[in-house]
């Protein structure tokens, strides 16, 4: 059974809710559910929220809006406000087709919940250099809440997703969140930091070439690198990067920066900070 709410968000269900005063069930800023009661109008009790969130009943949740283009390029609207680092945006990568649907799944939201927690403990987070290593997936809806935290985002996919069912979902979330990042990469006026976004799952080597060097990021003003990965949420100790990243970290830290590695990813559950 499919539920459709306002803001286009459906929650597919294997049998009725049993709360029939449920209206709707919006997203909020924070990435957090609010449900609403059709007489009270506020959230209920976190009982409740739990079990339309959590509850055993419920399948997947599917997200769909607007793009900003049914088919066509979409790197204009996800290339990095001011180009100031390294970016590449593979052309049949972000272009879409007519067909392919503009939504996000419960699983885009859990890491975005997960990286709104990490910028809630981190606080401030001007002078961080932001580099994202997940699948890619998930990598439009990390952009846009990055950019909304004033971070000038950089793709950096220079080849085609091998995976079918990873780049059919890539271009379902690419139009999802299109329309978002835009506008909020259109109000950023002057970045407190900046962030590179590469698909894990990659077949190909990235080159040290694709990303910042150390004199461009003192020049931008960065003093600190911060390494983001589908892990438990939380700070990460002694984990590795991938093979085609170690020399670039060692250089990293060869020239004094500190670099964190953070989990973001809900759905592995959580670490102590």
């Amino acid at each position: 059974m499919v539920y459709s709410f306002i803001n286009h968000i459906q929650v597919v269900t294997t049998e009725r809710f049993k709360y029939p005063l449920l209206l709707n069930i919006i997203m909020s800023d924070t990435n957090k559910l609010l449900v609403l009661n059709e007489r009270e109008k506020f959230p209920r009790d976190r009982f409740l929220l739990r079990r339309i969130y959590g509850g055993k009943g419920i399948l997947r949740y599917i997200f769909e809006s607007e793009p900003i283009i049914e088919e066509g390029d979409l790197r204009q609207v996800y290339k990095s406000k001011y180009g100031k680092i390294p970016e590449i945006l593979n052309e049949e990568a972000f272009t879409v087709r007519s067909d392919e649907k503009s939504q996000a799944l419960k699983d885009d939201m859990e890491l975005r919940r997960g990286l709104n927690i990490i910028l809630s403990r981190l606080e401030n987070i001007k002078g961080f250099y932001i580099i994202v290593n997940i699948d890619p997936t998930y990598l439009p809806g990390i952009a846009e809440m990055l950019v909304g935290h004033g971070i000038d985002c950089s793709f950096v996919i220079p080849e085609q997703i091998h995976n079918r069912l990873i780049h059919d979902r890539f271009h379902e979330t690419l139009k999802y969140w299109s329309k978002d990042f835009n506008t909020k990469k259109q109000k950023l006026q002057k970045p407190v930091g900046y962030a590179t976004l590469i698909d894990c799952h990659r077949r190909y080597k990235l080159s040290n070439s694709y990303f910042p060097t150390p004199k461009q990021l003192k020049e931008l003003g960065i003093n600190k690198i911060i390494y983001l990965i589908e892990a438990p949420v939380g700070k990460l100790f002694n984990t590795s990067p991938k093979e085609d990243l170690e020399d670039l970290i060692k250089k990293y830290q060869k020239e004094g920066f500190k670099i964190e590695t953070y989990g973001i990813d809900c759905r592995k559950g959580f670490k102590k900070f």
